[in-house]
């Protein structure tokens, strides 16, 4: 099947009388897009915890990161660390799906509502082309081509 789309609510994750069972790596892909931001700076982006997605797709965390790793290996994804402003401390992944606009960016429909999860009253919570433009400046500097 080539081309051509089609509208699906998320409801379809927790529709009622289906067996709940692991998601395949499709799923957890269709899952991303589905999960992440459709609007403004943080379009294609979502924020979430390893332990979060190793629940919501019933897997090991270790299956998890081996999944993300292999999205990005596939330059389907790029992942950044998301810290805690009070803590310091890691509080999750951000996701930016390089493949949003080819895969979910289509019409837009009639959208109601907005997603805000990852979102703070500045724009986004993390934007991860501002951390990818600080790894190049940095191996720039460096002298390197650096890994970005």
């Amino acid at each position: 099947m080539a081309g051509g789309w089609f509208a699906l609510s998320r409801a379809v994750w927790d529709f009622p009388g289906l067996r709940v069972e692991a998601f395949s790596e499709r799923e957890a892909l269709i899952w991303l897009l589905s999960s992440a931001d459709y609007e403004g700076d943080c379009r294609g982006q979502l924020i979430a915890s390893r332990s979060k997605l190793a629940t919501t797709w019933h897997w090991s965390e270790s299956r998890v990161e081996r999944f993300l790793q292999k999205m990005e290996k596939l330059k389907l994804i790029q992942t950044g660390q998301v810290t805690g402003q009070q803590t310091g401390q890691q509080t999750g992944r951000a996701i930016r799906l390089i493949v949003y606009e080819e895969l979910a960016g289509g019409r837009t429909g009639n959208r109601t509502g907005k997603r805000t999860g990852n979102r703070t009253e500045k724009g986004c919570s993390f934007l991860l082309h501002e951390q990818i433009n600080k790894k190049k400046e940095s191996a720039l500097a460096g002298g390197g081509v650096g890994d970005y």
